[in-house]
């Protein structure tokens, strides 16, 4: 489920940044621009231009990424409802009318697992019809996928909440995403001559807000189990988007240079489209640090401890 985000603000950020501080810092932008009006170059000197770029590059690039701290963060839900409306497993050959669901989002896909879990396990319940059975058999725990015909609200068995005409999970956090922000970063530094490095690396980030933006959670009821998972087509239940997930500076803090655990969990937010009015689902959603990892693939950082670094 794992994939690497880099964030475009993050990385205008640390392209060329003016001093370790503004390394660090997600919100400055370079305050300076070498670009200005030339004349129109001829045909040779374009070639020797790109011919000069590629060979600057081949020489640079190396020593401008090697430096690197990597946060592996979680996107994470809870206080998850159903209000109604739902029509994703009212017809065919579903297990009609529960079901499993999972969620996409901007760094990770859904999987059949415990992304966004619902309520019903193992209950018995009888519809409008007169049919009754055992429902939400699998180990998941599953929502009322079709909230129309048979299985209109309110209904005992089918809803959980509101007088039994909406749904509200029974589960703690669940884990819908996961990603790596990349931040360029100094090399360790020793500045007090204890053989301890007390700046650079990782340091440098964790002292500061961690940030995701555009965040979205794209609900989606399962079909198919096992196998038949490949030839199976989920249904869309609905988007949510939600405002700029933060951890707050202090959340992140990180003492060591190669980094840590943090496991840190940022501010909870609710959704901000849909409108709280006409929206069918509803969650908050917030972004838990797990690790900050230092890495110099290239050995351009002096190690005080078994190198003379003066």
């Amino acid at each position: 489920m794992n994939t690497t985000h880099h964030n475009e603000s993050l990385q205008n950020a640390y392209l060329h940044p003016h001093t370790p501080e503004q390394a660090a810092a997600p919100e400055h932008q370079p305050a300076w621009n070498w670009i200005r009006p030339c004349p129109e170059p001829s045909s040779t000197r374009r070639i020797l231009w790109v011919l000069a770029l590629l060979v600057f590059g081949a020489a640079v690039l190396p020593q401008v990424l090697a430096q690197q701290c990597s946060v592996r963060y979680e996107t994470v839900n809870k206080d998850r409802y159903v209000y109604g409306g739902i029509d994703t497993e009212c017809s065919g050959p579903h297990s009609k009318p529960f079901g499993n669901w999972g969620v996409n989002t901007e760094v990770s896909n859904l999987v059949d697992g415990r992304q966004f879990e619902g309520w019903c396990h193992i209950v018995r319940a009888c519809d409008r019809d007169g049919t009754c059975k055992w429902h939400c058999r699998d180990s998941w725990y599953e929502w009322n996928s079709c909230t129309f015909h048979a299985w209109a609200p309110p209904l005992e068995g089918f809803y959980n909440y509101n007088n039994n005409s909406q749904q509200r999970s029974t589960r703690g956090v669940n884990v819908h995403g996961a990603g790596t922000v990349i931040y360029r970063v100094a090399c360790p530094e020793d500045t007090n001559g204890d053989l301890i490095a007390d700046r650079g690396g990782c340091i440098q980030p964790s002292r500061h807000p961690f940030r995701v933006s555009g965040h979205r959670m794209e609900l989606y009821e399962l079909d198919g189990k096992g196998l038949l998972r490949a030839i199976s087509v989920d249904t869309h239940v609905e988007t949510l988007r939600f405002p700029t997930l933060t951890v707050r500076a202090s959340g992140v803090s990180c003492s060591d240079v190669d980094g840590c655990d943090a496991e840190s969990v940022g501010t909870w937010n609710r959704p901000s489209h849909p409108p709280s009015s006409s929206r069918k689902t509803d969650a908050k959603a917030a972004i838990r640090i797990q690790n900050l990892l230092f890495s110099d693939p290239d050995s351009l950082c002096c190690d005080p401890i078994v190198e003379d670094c003066d």
